[in-house]
C-alpha cells in the first residue's frame, strides 16, 4: 500500500489523498469537511449512515460534513482510491456566489453520482493537485469542480430546519470542537445541552450517527493531521491534541485514517 496526501498552506481549504493497493479497513468516522471519493481500481464497500453501496470506478461518492461513513475492501481485495476534502466554510462561500440569500452550507443531494462531465473534472483536479504546477492552476481547477458540483447537486429548497434537540446537539458539538484537547465528561456535555446524560447520548447518536466519544476522536484526528504538516514530534502532537501518549494516538489514527501518523506525514506531498 502507498498513500500520498496533498496539503498546501497557501490553499488551506483543500486536502487530497491518493492511496493505491490498500486492503486496510476503516471504522465508521466523520469529517467536518465535504468529502468526495472515487475508486480508481477495484471495488469498495461504502457505508453512509444506515445505507450501503458498492463503489466501482465509474462513480463519485459524496459525503456531506459530519455524516458518519466508512469504506472497506470487498472480500479483502486491494483497491486504489482518491479522496478530496473541501472545507465546509469555503464551500459555503462558493455556494453564496451561486445561490441568493443563503445563511448556511447547502448539503449535496446525492450520495452516488454517475456524471461523466463531473467525473472528468474530478480526475483532472486530482492530476493537477499532484502535479508540479502553480497554485493558481490548482485553485482554478478546485473552483471549477466545486461550482459544477454545487450548481447541479444542491437543492436550495430542501434545506431542513434544525429541530430543537438538534440545535442543542449542535451547541455541544461546537463546545467539543473548541475544547477538543480537554478531558470532557458526559455530565459536562449534558449540562451544556440541558439534557440528562442518557438523553444526551441517545440524541447525539441519533443526530450525528456517532457517539460523543467517537466525535471527539474525529475532531482530534483532524487537528493531528494539520500538525503533522509541521516539524513537531509526533509524541508532542499526541499530548497537545488530548491523547494519553503516542501509542494511544497511533491506535485511534489508524482506525480513522487507515495509516499511522508517521505514514501520513511521510506521504504528504506539498
Amino acid at each position: 500500500m502507498k498513500s500520498l496526501f496533498f496539503k498546501n498552506f497557501q490553499i488551506p481549504y483543500i486536502e487530497c489523498r491518493y492511496t493505491t493497493d490498500s486492503k486496510l479497513h476503516y471504522k465508521p468516522h466523520l469529517h467536518n469537511s465535504l468529502s468526495i471519493g472515487m475508486v480508481i481500481d477495484g471495488n469498495t464497500n461504502f457505508t453512509l449512515e444506515n445505507n450501503s453501496y458498492l463503489l466501482t470506478p465509474e462513480f463519485l461518492a459524496v459525503i456531506n460534513p459530519n455524516n458518519v461513513h466508512c469504506c472497506n475492501p470487498v472480500k479483502n481485495e486491494a483497491r486504489s482510491y482518491t479522496m478530496l476534502y473541501l472545507d465546509k466554510q469555503w464551500c459555503f462561500n462558493i455556494q453564496s456566489t451561486i445561490f441568493d440569500n443563503i445563511n448556511e452550507y447547502i448539503p449535496i443531494n446525492k450520495v452516488i453520482i454517475q456524471d461523466k462531465n463531473l467525473i472528468n473534472l474530478y480526475l483532472n483536479l486530482i492530476n493537477i493537485l499532484f502535479s508540479n504546477t502553480i497554485n493558481l492552476e490548482k485553485e482554478e481547477a478546485i473552483e471549477n469542480f466545486a461550482i459544477t458540483l454545487f450548481t447541479n447537486y444542491c437543492n436550495k429548497n430542501k434545506i431542513n430546519s434544525i429541530k430543537k434537540n438538534e440545535k442543542k446537539i449542535k451547541t455541544v458539538m461546537e463546545y467539543m470542537q473548541e475544547n477538543f484537547n480537554q478531558n470532557i465528561t458526559i455530565k459536562e456535555l449534558a449540562n451544556i445541552a440541558n439534557l440528562s446524560p442518557y438523553h444526551l447520548i441517545r440524541t447525539f447518536h441519533k443526530t450525528t450517527g456517532i457517539t460523543p466519544k467517537n466525535f471527539l476522536f474525529n475532531i482530534r484526528i483532524e487537528k493531528v493531521k494539520k500538525l503533522l504538516n509541521t516539524n513537531k514530534p509526533i509524541s508532542e502532537i499526541a499530548l497537545e491534541t488530548g491523547f494519553y501518549d503516542q501509542s494511544h494516538l497511533n491506535r485511534v489514527f489508524k482506525q480513522i485514517v487507515a495509516c499511522t501518523p508517521y505514514q501520513y506525514r511521510k506521504g504528504i506531498k506539498n
